[in-house]
């Protein structure tokens, strides 16, 4: 799965070869760095279902989702 922060903060999760904006399931606002549930992106494995080590970064959400991305790009700017 392909990921970016956009430069506000924002989640955008590729979709049908694009990159979509996701929103808040619970106030429908943008998911993003504003959310103090909204962890950072992290370098991560995870075991494909051949038993193979994939390389790629997670992003904690809400209380305990995560996702995996095998692509990600962060366009915020550094602080």
């Amino acid at each position: 799965m392909k990921g970016q922060i956009d430069k506000h903060g924002n989640l955008h999760i590729e979709r049908a070869g694009s990159p979509r904006p996701q929103f808040c399931r619970k106030t429908q606002n943008p998911c993003g760095d504003d959310c103090p549930k909204f962890g950072e992106p992290y370098y991560s494995q995870i075991m494909d279902n051949k038993g193979e080590w994939v390389d790629g970064f997670s992003l904690r959400l809400c209380e305990r989702d995560q996702l995996f991305f095998t692509e990600f790009d962060d366009y915020r700017e550094k602080q």
